[in-house]
């Protein structure tokens, strides 16, 4: 597409576009890559994010219309929420392989259609939607009408795990489980 459609390709849109359409998968990459440093793997990364977006956005739309003041308040609140339910999932699955011996892949595997499930049962198999613009227009704006603000959450993030991993002891210690658990 860079070749045969230049003109359509290389415009300010389509980067824009890009830019903030890419940042959920680099999102969950990171921690997926994480995982894979301690010789793991995380097949319920994008089931926990489903599921974790599914509760979020019935939460929001619990609590909060157009007119509710109330609605401003909620949205760092449900990300806060939303970040804890992540966690959980996350020690659920640690868990699982740590505790009960059961090899990472089975284990997320497992995981991942526990988690599907839940959503089925949450939303009944539908799409939550009919959400407030503002909650949209809170994490879909523009910084200085330009750079989305998707992106620079994952950059921010990528650099809080990239000072993890290389610049602190659990990052040492991190890279060394992926060498040896035993050892």
């Amino acid at each position: 597409m860079a070749i045969t459609r230049f003109d359509k390709f290389y415009t300010l849109i389509n980067f824009q576009t890009m830019a903030s359409q890419f940042p959920e998968f680099g999102l969950m990459s990171l921690g997926i890559m994480v995982c894979m440093i301690t010789g793991g793997i995380d097949l319920s990364t994008a089931v926990v994010a489903n599921l974790v977006s599914i509760c979020t956005a019935t939460l929001m739309k619990a609590v909060a219309t157009e007119e509710n003041e109330i609605a401003v308040y909620v949205i760092p609140l449900c990300f806060v929420i939303a970040i804890l339910m992540g966690a959980l999932a996350g020690a659920f699955n640690g868990l699982l392989v740590s505790k009960v011996r059961i090899p990472p892949i089975l284990a997320t595997l497992g995981a991942s259609e526990l988690f599907t499930g839940i959503g089925i049962v949450i939303t009944d198999g539908k799409a939550v939607s009919k959400l407030p613009r503002m909650y949209s227009s809170a994490i879909n704006s523009k910084i200085f009408g330009l750079i989305p603000t998707q992106l620079v959450f994952f950059a921010a993030m990528a650099l809080v795990t990239w000072f993890l991993l290389m610049r602190t002891t659990y990052g040492t210690k991190i890279y060394m489980i992926g060498t040896s658990s035993k050892a």
